[in-house]
């Protein structure tokens, strides 16, 4: 669709990221990210639970992250891996989630594995941000609903070392009380409202800005809106990219899309924008109208055909 800033005459870029596949959507954003890479994150296809505080981890290691079976390796991910030149993996969570079946099998093909991993999601999210080099702030995601809410501010906290902190709704940031006080945390981003994240939760944090809306597409628009808009020289909101992934409240595992493209989405300084199968929320049309995209790519299929739809017709319509 081609737009017009007073003589000037633009046209989004419409990209797509979609394979057969979870796995293969995840090696197609890899092949656009990385020509080569020493270093790649593995995570379950299928359990997200463990997984969803790696990007700021997997930005710091410049790795993209890949997607595995909990048994085996998947075809697909393994050529990708052979033709990154990958030298380790990093295998995030434990074996209920990436068995020794699969580091076996990466051993076999020469590669080094290092798991990343805790009792629980909540420990192994404490191991991955324990990583992290010169934190001084966090966002802090409900560990058992905010799962949206973490892949939305994900590439937000890759890009500007944010580490991601999950919340337990029965003990609070207990896992991390040491690991704020040692970092000497300065800044807390509490992603979510109070129904996922009530105010007890997170008492104790510094310096806290709540970012949240009335669903999760409407806080993943928030966090567009805070840390990605720029103004052009009509006055008007612009991005440069935007990439489009399931909202996952049919199914959680759809969200899969969107952290393996959180990574990229850091490097390109783009937001994730998440969309129900159904469409865009009221909300996001009225916000996206008049607005400008130089590039959209959609991520993954089976759900956000729609809303990319609709999307296109919206942050295209400058006046």
């Amino acid at each position: 669709m081609k737009v017009l800033y007073g003589l000037r005459e633009y046209k989004s870029e419409v990209k797509e990221l979609v394979g057969d596949n979870r796995f293969d959507t995840a090696v197609k954003v890899s092949q656009i990210g990385w020509n080569s890479s020493e270093n790649a994150v593995l995570v379950n296809a299928s359990s997200l639970a463990d997984a969803l505080s790696v990007t700021p981890f997997a930005s710091q290691e410049n790795a993209p992250v890949l997607l595995s079976d909990v048994n085996s390796l998947n075809q697909t991910t393994k050529e990708e891996l052979k033709r990154l030149g990958v030298k380790k993996v990093y295998a995030i969570g434990g074996t209920t989630v990436i068995s020794e079946n699969v580091v076996n099998e990466l051993k076999s093909m020469g590669v080094t594995v290092e798991r990343i991993s805790g009792q629980d999601r909540y420990e192994t999210s404490l191991a991955i941000a324990n990583r992290l080099k010169n934190i001084s702030e966090i966002a802090v995601v409900n560990g058992e609903q905010g799962f949206a809410d973490a892949v939305s501010i994900a590439p937000v906290c890759a890009r500007d070392n944010i580490a991601i902190v999950y919340t337990s709704p029965r003990n609070g940031l207990k896992t991390f009380e040491n690991y704020i006080k040692t970092n000497n945390i300065t800044k807390s981003y509490v992603v979510g409202g109070t129904t996922v994240l009530p105010d007890k939760l997170i008492n104790g944090l510094k310096n806290t800005t709540r970012i949240a809306g009335s669903n999760r597409n409407l806080t993943n628009l928030h966090i567009i809106e805070k840390f990605f808009s720029n103004t052009n020289f009509n006055n008007q909101t612009e991005f440069n990219d935007v990439f489009v992934s399931k909202n996952g409240y049919e199914k959680p595992e759809d969200l899969i899309d969107a952290l393996s493209v959180g990574v990229l989405a850091s490097k390109q300084n783009a937001p994730v924008m998440l969309v129900s199968p159904n469409g865009l929320d009221k909300n996001q049309s009225t916000t996206l109208h008049n607005t400008f995209a130089k590039r959209l790519t959609k991520v993954g299929g089976n759900g956000n055909e729609t809303g990319f739809t609709q999307l296109q017709k919206e942050i295209n319509n400058v006046k």
